[in-house]
């Protein structure tokens, strides 16, 4: 069983992230604007809770030969990543430097999901 006060911390997370959802539902029509808060919260959300070795960025991936991610919501980099961005500056990441990526979706439809699963193909295709 887990731990009280780990349930509460954990509940009071999702209360945060739901919030930043329902504002940016609430404040934007545009689904862009609307997905820009809700990545921004998760970014901010990653950057205090990893270690303080990782750092959370957004952007593209790249590798030596020449081969680019898509836009990259979130991009977990290690400290071998020699360029360093803000947290919500869409930055450039070698593949060697990043431990983590991924999109963030508030809803996932099936067109969502096959949008996904491409940008996530081309992505594995890149080397270190």
């Amino acid at each position: 069983m887990l731990n009280r006060n780990l349930v509460a911390m954990l509940r009071s997370q999702d209360r945060k992230l739901s919030a930043a959802l329902e504002e940016s539902r609430s404040a934007f029509k545009h689904a862009g604007l609307r997905g820009d808060v809700v990545e921004c919260a998760f970014r901010e959300f990653l950057d205090r809770h990893l270690p303080r070795h990782f750092t959370v960025g957004t952007g593209e991936v790249l590798d030596l030969h020449d081969q680019t991610s898509t836009q990259t919501d979130v991009v977990v980099a290690n400290i071998d990543q020699p360029f360093r961005s803000g947290i919500h500056d869409p930055g450039v990441f070698l593949i060697e430097g990043v431990s983590a990526a991924g999109e963030i979706k508030s809803r996932l439809t099936l067109d969502d999901l096959d949008d996904t699963l491409k940008k996530a193909a081309v992505f594995k295709k890149l080397r270190n």
